[in-house]
């Protein structure tokens, strides 16, 4: 590049907009997707989920409301 000031060298290690994955990176995701539900683990891993308190908390591990201690039922059925 040339500026008023004569020639300068720029150099680029990693280009600018694409993250530098690795072997174990990208295993690591190949492995994750694999599975059926593995993208929707994946989501539910890397997002936040908030809950109203009426309802319980969520349960990162097992994906799913946990309901709340004073709540004496823990499933709901629909009416035929």
């Amino acid at each position: 590049m040339q500026t008023q000031f004569g020639f300068h060298v720029i150099e680029v290690d990693t280009p600018w907009g694409k993250p530098a994955f690795d072997d174990t990176v990208k295993a690591s995701i190949e492995k994750q997707f694999a599975t059926p539900n593995g993208w929707l683990q994946f989501q539910f891993a890397t997002s936040t989920i908030s809950v109203d308190k009426r309802f319980g908390t969520w349960d990162p591990a097992k994906g799913q409301t946990v309901p709340p201690a004073s709540s004496t039922s823990t499933t709901t059925t629909a009416k035929k």
